[in-house]
C-alpha cells in the first residue's frame, strides 16, 4: 500500500512569556520530531496519557495548529504550502471526529442542518438533495430517518457521536481523524461505535487515525500504532507486535491495564 500521509520531523512548539514585556522566557516542547507515515486504507493507532502531543500533532494535520518546523503531506502535496482552493479541498478530505459530540454539533441546528451543510458547502449535494442526502447518512451510522427535524440536546451521548461521524463522512473524506473519539461513552456504546467505525472504514474505503490514551482500545482498532510520550514517539510498529512484546518501560506502564472491547477495524 502506498502512504496517504507523511510527517516527518514535525514540530510545535508554545511559547511562554514571563515580565511586564510579555518576552518569551522559554518555549514548551508539545511536539518535538515526530515523524510516521499512514497507508492507505490502513488504521493508525496514536497512544499516550494526557499532554503527550497526540492530540497536537492532529491539530497540525488538521491545519488548526502551525508547526514550526517540519512536513506534513498528503498524497504527496505539503499541506503547509497549500493556498486558496486546495487549502479548502484539503479540509473536505480530511475529517475529525472529536472527544465531546455534545461540544460538537451546534444546539441550535437541526438534524437536517447538521448532516447537510458542509455537503451544500463544498457542492456535494444541492439543497434539493438535501433531505435524500441526510437519510443516506443517518442510515450509514445506524440512525433513524425521522430525526431529521430534532436538535443535537435530544440523543444521547452515542448517539451525537454517530451524527458526529455522519458529518464527518458526509464530506466523502480520505482520512478521518478521531481524536478520543470514544473515551467519553460507556463500555457498551463505546463497542458499538467502534463496530460502526469499522465498517464504515471497508465501506468508504477510509484511512484512519486513531488518537486515544486507552492502550485498550488501540489493541482493537489499529493495524500500526505509534506511543507517545513528551511529544515524541518513543515506540512504533504493528500493533500486535508492539503490545504482545513492548521494548519501552512507557508501553509496558500503558499495558498495565488493558479491556477488551470491541473488534478490529
Amino acid at each position: 500500500m502506498d502512504n496517504i500521509l507523511e510527517v516527518r520531523d514535525l514540530k510545535v512548539y508554545f511559547p511562554v512569556r514571563k515580565g511586564l514585556f510579555g518576552l518569551v522566557d522559554h518555549y514548551i516542547k508539545a511536539v518535538d520530531g515526530v515523524s510516521f507515515d499512514l497507508k492507505r486504507g490502513e488504521t493508525l493507532g496514536v497512544v499516550g496519557e494526557s499532554g503527550c502531543g497526540k492530540s497536537t500533532t492532529s491539530r497540525s494535520i488538521l491545519m488548526l495548529n502551525r508547526p514550526c518546523g517540519g512536513t506534513i503531506k498528503l498524497d504527496g502535496r505539503d499541506i503547509l504550502k497549500l493556498q486558496g482552493k486546495d487549502v479548502l479541498e484539503y479540509r473536505r478530505k480530511v475529517q475529525v471526529v472529536f472527544q465531546d459530540p455534545q461540544a460538537a454539533l451546534n444546539p441550535r441546528h437541526t438534524v437536517m442542518e447538521i448532516l447537510t451543510e458542509g455537503m451544500v458547502y463544498h457542492g456535494l449535494c444541492t439543497k434539493a438533495e438535501r433531505r435524500a442526502k441526510a437519510i443516506e447518512l443517518l442510515e450509514s451510522v445506524g440512525m433513524p430517518d425521522n430525526i431529521l427535524d430534532r436538535y443535537p440536546h435530544e440523543f444521547s451521548g452515542g448517539q451525537r457521536q454517530r451524527l458526529c461521524i455522519a458529518r464527518a463522512i458526509s464530506l466523502k473524506p480520505e482520512l478521518l481523524i478521531c481524536d478520543e473519539a470514544v473515551s467519553a461513552l460507556d463500555l457498551t456504546i463505546r463497542a458499538q461505535v467502534l463496530d460502526l467505525l469499522a465498517e464504515l472504514k471497508k465501506k468508504l474505503s477510509l484511512s484512519i487515525i486513531f488518537i486515544t490514551h486507552d492502550i485498550g482500545v488501540v489493541q482493537h482498532v489499529a493495524d500500526r500504532i505509534i506511543v507517545m510520550n513528551k511529544g515524541q514517539i518513543v515506540e512504533q510498529g504493528f500493533c500486535k507486535e508492539v503490545l504482545s512484546n513492548p521494548k519501552e518501560q512507557y508501553t509496558q506502564y500503558l499495558m498495565a491495564s488493558v479491556p477488551k472491547i470491541g473488534k478490529p477495524l
